[in-house]
């Protein structure tokens, strides 16, 4: 049997407590990023020759990585995906 059930019979086969299945898990994460880059007329040659005011392009991504020394379960029936959004905030 891959795993032995827990249970308290009286017939013998009482699973006792043990630290078999404890593990340490050391985690380093990096769970989101977000970068920013703003155009104005005071810091963009481009801008002051056009008819924009601004241009604010916002790029950000969910789950960068993940290293650890346990492995996480991230789903059975549909696969774990990363999040990436990118928005462009323009100024007249």
């Amino acid at each position: 049997v891959k795993y032995k059930a827990l249970t308290n019979s009286a017939g013998g086969s009482e699973t006792k407590a043990s630290s078999r299945f404890v593990m340490d898990e050391n985690v380093l994460q990096f769970s989101s990023l977000t970068l920013t880059y703003r155009m104005d007329k005071t810091n963009t040659e481009f801008m002051k020759k056009s008819i924009f005011s601004s241009i604010t392009m916002n790029l950000g991504m969910e789950d960068v990585f993940r290293l650890s020394s346990v492995k996480q379960e991230r789903g059975l029936d549909y696969p774990f995906a990363r999040q990436f959004s990118f928005s462009l905030n323009v100024g007249f």
